[in-house]
């Protein structure tokens, strides 16, 4: 795709092109051509140098008057853009240095099953909780929504459940099956978080997808839709199990911290913390995830907020299908899936993971 310095694209060949790179972003602000972000490496285009006009004019050439209005006077604006027979879009526009930037996102029509995914099976189980809380945590960009989505998918395909998603926006569109999914977008469907979780139980839910715990008043409602019964699956910005536990108490002040450790050990059923890693074997990335189950012995260090007790009990439950990322990371490289390289500069214990490599490396000699 050739672009001369006097022809400017159009908001559609962006996204067209970003589609056909599989790239998962692309971002235009002032100053810069597109940029791709292509298998987590940002990768610049042909197309040429963006001027803080043509930055605004793509962005308004997508939106509603509605929408204008709302990035107008709030600076920022999150929303969905569909363009039909191609792909789903969650585009992020916000101001930057006097002129509009923005981040889009593609979000496929289908949901890729587990398989294709890399996902453990023990992940999948976690669909089959009847009611509880289950994490998806992970830094920016390493696959929580579509982790999220498959194990929706999975429900849907085999389960007879009300399913009622909460989101903003909306990224994986998901159409009945065996089950009935009802999506709510912030903004367009319900005024917030915490207005649409306030009337769920008065809805019949079954499962609860929640884009993403990122206060109290989520995390509140969250523990009680799964004290009453509800499956609630959400994500939340940390790098591991014990990691995600701390975030949510500190949430809170001190003085609320004891009673919700104890409903916080009751509620949750599972954390999966992942990270999507360079491949060594093929272009690409390949998933790695720490999986912690909440059995009695770590619903007690939860209780009684036994952070470092509750890595040690992850690393020792293989048989109730954990594993800790660092264990993860040792199968991805013995596997040669990743370098040793990646696996140095991802694992959270470097020196005792170095230890097995040698011995790995030891063994195949």
């Amino acid at each position: 795709m050739k672009y001369g310095a006097n022809i400017m694209a159009n908001m559609a060949d962006i996204l067209k092109y970003q589609v056909k790179m599989n790239a998962s972003d692309v971002h235009l602000c002032a100053g810069r051509k597109p940029y791709l972000r292509i298998h987590g490496e940002l990768m610049d285009t042909e197309f040429p140098v963006l001027g803080p006009d043509d930055v605004k004019r793509l962005i308004y050439s997508v939106l509603t008057e509605q929408q204008i209005k709302t990035l107008e006077e709030d600076n920022e604006l999150d929303l969905s853009y569909i363009m039909p027979d191609l792909c789903r879009f969650r585009l992020n526009v916000y101001r930057q240095r006097g002129s509009y930037a923005v981040s889009v996102r593609a979000i496929p029509f289908q949901v890729e099953p587990f398989d294709d995914l890399g996902i453990p099976l023990a992940v999948k189980d976690f669909a089959n909780n009847m009611h509880g809380l289950v994490l998806v945590t992970g830094p920016q960009g390493s696959g929580k929504t579509t982790t999220l989505a498959a194990i929706l998918d999975h429900i849907n395909s085999t389960s007879k459940s009300h399913v009622i998603t909460i989101e903003d926006p909306i990224e994986y569109v998901h159409r009945s099956k065996r089950s009935i999914i009802n999506q709510r977008e912030i903004a367009k469907d319900t005024a917030s978080y915490k207005t649409a979780m306030k009337y769920l139980l008065r809805q019949d839910v079954d499962v609860c997808l929640i884009g993403e715990i990122r206060d109290q008043d989520t995390v509140e409602t969250a523990l009680a839709l799964a004290e009453a019964g509800v499956l609630v699956l959400s994500t939340l910005h940390s790098p591991s199990a014990a990691e995600s536990i701390s975030r949510i108490v500190d949430m809170f002040p001190p003085e609320y911290q004891a009673p919700l450790k104890n409903q916080l050990s009751l509620a949750l059923k599972a954390v999966v913390a992942q990270q999507l890693i360079p491949r060594k074997d093929e272009k690409g990335r390949v998933l790695a995830c720490e999986i912690m189950t909440v059995t009695h012995s770590i619903h007690n260090m939860i209780k009684h907020f036994s952070i470092k007790q509750i890595y040690s009990m992850i690393q020792t439950g293989r048989a109730e299908g954990m594993q800790t990322m660092d264990q993860a990371l040792l199968q991805l490289y013995s596997n040669g899936k990743i370098s040793r390289y990646e696996l140095k500069r991802r694992a959270f214990d470097v020196q005792q993971v170095m230890d097995e490599v040698r011995k790995i490396e030891l063994h195949v000699t």
